[in-house]
């Protein structure tokens, strides 16, 4: 089983398409602090609160920020003011961030910060990831019987529930690399571009105000869940391409699923009970949204363990499936 998988490593390595992949998501990755870098921020982003007098300089700020925003709200014409708007949204927002830190007696970093920018970007940019493991395992069964190498391939003395094996088990260590990468290149960029964090919690703002927690605990359980997820996308498109022997229809389904699908599930959450749709897979394999405390399941009556278990009822029958036929399969006409 070694042998096979570190064939399919050497396979998909060997493949230019794969290298474009990562470059691709080294640049999406990268993208934000290049331009941050080029283009500046605003000071109030990275102001500091360090020493041992930061809770007089929260203070403070929370003191002219409250001053500023009265002065914005005395202005007639404020409310037609795009640029007040976000002005008046983006300091009530900190005097609630500074608030909870004086609260909690926690002693505040920047609004911009090393945790705070790992955190949500590698929140916002595993969809890149997922599109690309996708793409790379969409082709990973299907392109042996377009190429006609899935002779050669059932000719070695293995049989063929290893020969699918393995290649479930190389497209989930794909996914694992894929991850391991973004989540690297945005702690490089957060460490050499973004201030320190003078204290080991994370501080986000949640669906009830603001909360916190170790920064290693959350993006260790992050990086775990997302983890799973890609994994279970990465068997669910290699499932229809071994079972429809057919590239674009794996990427066909898969992107539906992932990308149009929900968009269906929005319209029905009007027409039906939402306790049915609770059982779509679509909302049950991201488990990230568990992780932190920091937002609440979309329907009542989720949790991570529901999530899941529903997520592999639908993958492993998914995948018994594509093992059989890809064992019953007739190829010597092809």
């Amino acid at each position: 089983m070694v042998k096979l998988m570190w064939n399919e490593m050497i396979k998909h390595f060997f493949r230019l398409g794969t290298y474009l992949c990562i470059a691709f998501l080294i640049l999406i990755a990268s993208l934000g602090f290049i331009i941050n870098l080029f283009m500046g921020v605003d000071e109030s982003m990275t102001k500091s609160y360090e020493g041992k007098n930061w809770e007089q300089t929260a203070k403070s700020t929370i003191e002219d920020y409250s001053k500023d925003i009265a002065k914005i709200q005395e202005d007639p014409k404020a409310n037609e003011d795009f640029d007040k708007i976000m002005e008046l949204t983006a300091k009530e927002e900190e005097i609630s961030r500074l608030q909870y830190h004086l609260d909690e007696d926690i002693q505040p970093a920047p609004q911009m910060n090393q945790y705070e920018q790992i955190y949500t970007n590698t929140k916002s940019l595993f969809t890149f990831a997922v599109f690309l493991i996708v793409i790379i395992t969409s082709s990973m069964i299907a392109v042996e019987h377009h190429k006609g190498t899935i002779k050669m391939l059932l000719t070695r003395p293995v049989s063929r529930v290893k020969i699918i094996l393995s290649k479930y088990l190389t497209a989930a260590v794909i996914g694992f690399i894929l991850l391991a990468i973004l989540y690297a290149v945005v702690a490089i960029w957060s460490l050499i571009t973004m201030p320190g964090n003078p204290t080991d919690l994370l501080v986000v703002k949640s669906p009830d105000g603001y909360d916190h927690a170790n920064f290693l605990a959350v993006i260790g359980k992050s990086f775990l869940a997302n983890l799973f997820t890609i994994i279970m996308i990465s068997w669910f498109t290699v499932s229809f391409s071994a079972i429809f022997k057919s590239t674009p229809l794996a990427l066909g389904i898969s992107f539906i699923t992932l990308y149009l699908a929900p968009l269906a599930m929005m319209w029905l959450s009007s027409k039906i009970d939402e306790k049915y749709l609770k059982f779509w897979l679509g909302d049950n394999w991201f488990i990230q949204s568990y992780i932190g405390g920091f937002e609440t399941p979309k329907y009542d009556g989720m949790t991570l363990t529901f999530s899941i278990i529903i997520t592999l009822l639908y993958i492993i029958p998914l995948m018994a499936i594509a093992i059989y036929m890809f064992r019953m399969r007739d190829v010597t006409s092809e």
